[in-house]
């Protein structure tokens, strides 16, 4: 069963990863990363996908590619 302390909503989400709540909103529209569950018409974000997609954005250097949506 989920622990709904780790479920976080879109604003709490922004937050989390540091990002404004309307490039949440244009995320999770197109669809991609990161990852998210809707139930019953509520979005909400695992903190485990968010640390997963954190950690495929690190980079040692500026000339690595890709990182940026």
């Amino acid at each position: 069963m989920a622990n709904v302390k780790h479920n976080l909503k879109p604003k709490e989400t922004a937050e989390y990863l540091g990002l404004s709540p309307s490039t949440m909103a244009k995320w999770w529209s197109v669809g991609g990363d990161p990852r998210f569950y809707k139930l019953g018409g509520c979005i909400r974000y695992a903190t485990d996908d968010l640390d997963t997609f954190l950690a495929t954005k690190k980079h040692s250097n500026t000339a690595q590619e890709g990182g940026d949506e």
